[in-house]
């Protein structure tokens, strides 16, 4: 049996200023993550894995030295959520991922 929990958090000012600098580092990560996924197929009909994606990441980071501001888990978190809604795309339950 699955459990969910719910917290709610109240953060200050500054919290929220980090909160949404990494909520938009994450969205840009996705986004990079989908265009090099969708760019590696057309070109070579090769797939784009995790690892792939982490390797990526690594190299990403030392030359963007914002990406160091947030921790490794979420931009993982965004390349598990994208590998999941490929997953769902090609079992038929969902639509491509955006």
């Amino acid at each position: 049996m699955l459990l969910n929990q719910k917290y709610e958090i109240f953060p200050n000012e500054e919290q929220k200023e980090i909160l949404d600098r990494w909520l938009q580092y994450c969205r840009q990560t996705y986004n990079s993550a989908l265009l090099d996924k969708q760019r590696k197929y057309h070109e070579s009909k090769e797939s784009y894995h995790r690892d792939d994606m982490q390797t990526q990441l690594k190299m990403d980071k030392k030359n963007y030295p914002f990406l160091k501001e947030i921790s490794s888990q979420p931009l993982q978190e965004v390349f598990l959520r994208l590998e999941k809604a490929f997953d769902g795309f090609f079992r038929k339950d969902k639509n491509y991922p955006k």
